[in-house]
């Protein structure tokens, strides 16, 4: 796994502690942990299909059509 994906959690696990302490209670609301939960995400969708050949357009546009 990439390292910025552990850097990435651990800073999720951060926010979320300190959104849930009592000293904290505006960090509830602080966009900085729902922005770390979406590169986790990219992360997550990118190891997904990094191994994945790329279609051509023809290729792309006849999958599109049987979905």
């Amino acid at each position: 796994m990439p390292e910025q994906y552990w850097s990435n959690l651990l800073q999720i696990i951060r926010l979320f502690r300190e959104s849930v302490t009592s000293e904290s209670e505006n960090h509830s609301q602080d966009p900085t942990i729902v922005e770390a939960i979406e590169d986790l995400g990219l992360v997550h969708a990118m190891l997904e299909v990094k191994d994945e050949k790329p279609l051509s357009l023809q290729e792309a546009l006849a999958e599109m059509e049987r979905e």
